[in-house]
């Protein structure tokens, strides 16, 4: 299931987090509660802003890591780019975009985008 901000997704009592997209697998939908998600997602996209930038790129990841989200997309609409983290163990490591452009994900199968279709006319 995919959800959109805001939504608190409580990592623990004193961990909660805003993603700007949430994905939840279908077997794992009793993490979803009436007001918040209570455990990690499968997968995070962040979009970058300026106020957040740091914090998606810092805080966040580490937190999502170590909380166990599996796929972290980190997409970044000034600079067109997006970097998609793969949970290793218990570090992020990036997943190289395939010849043809496409970004492909392990955690949701079936997403697969280009650059183009992100940004669209931004590109």
């Amino acid at each position: 299931m995919v959800l959109h901000a805001p939504v608190d997704v409580r990592l623990t009592p004193d961990n909660v987090l805003i993603p700007d997209i949430p994905f939840i697998a279908r077997d794992r939908l009793h993490i979803i509660g009436e007001k918040t998600i209570d455990a990690a997602p499968d997968l995070v996209f962040e979009i970058l802003s300026p106020g957040a930038r740091q914090r998606d790129l810092t805080v966040k990841r580490a937190l999502y890591a170590r909380f166990g989200v599996r796929e972290y997309w980190i997409v970044d609409p000034e600079a067109k780019t997006v970097i998609v983290l793969v949970l290793n163990d218990d570090r992020y490591e990036p997943l190289p975009v395939t010849g043809d452009g496409r970004i492909v994900s392990r955690a949701l199968p079936g997403l697969e985008l280009t650059l183009d279709q992100i940004f669209g006319g931004l590109l």
